[in-house]
């Protein structure tokens, strides 16, 4: 299941570069599914949504880390992790990132990814 979900990730963001021009802006909206433990979106995406809900919030101090997500019907995931690996990902998450995390049954996160890239809307456009 693991490799399914991350080759779908994976798909929608080569889907995204694939087609990459000067001046593409690509749009991720949160995602949740409880079922496979993971969630996704760009957080200027989530800040700039027309509902209510949409949120990423991500989290760490001196030795832990956590990731919050809620999708626009109001489903959410999170994962916590003490791995350093993770927590310097989650660091270097910033106001327009795209993020995508996995967790384990216990809540524990088994996947972190951060992607920075030109094609995702500027925070200024969703009204950071």
């Amino acid at each position: 299941m693991k490799l399914m979900t991350k080759t779908a990730m994976f798909a929608v963001l080569a889907a995204a570069a694939a087609t990459a021009y000067a001046g593409t802006r690509s749009q991720v909206q949160v995602q949740v599914n409880t079922t496979g433990r993971y969630a996704y979106g760009a957080m200027a995406d989530a800040r700039g949504s027309a509902d209510a809900y949409q949120q990423i919030s991500c989290n760490t101090n001196s030795n832990s880390g956590s990731c919050y997500f809620v999708n626009s019907t109001g489903a959410s995931g999170s994962c916590y992790t003490t791995n350093p690996t993770f927590i310097e990902l989650i660091r270097s998450i910033s106001s327009e990132s795209y993020v995508f995390i996995q967790w384990n049954a216990d809540a524990t996160c088994s996947y972190v990814l951060v992607q920075n890239a030109s094609f995702m809307k500027p925070g200024a456009v969703s009204g950071f």
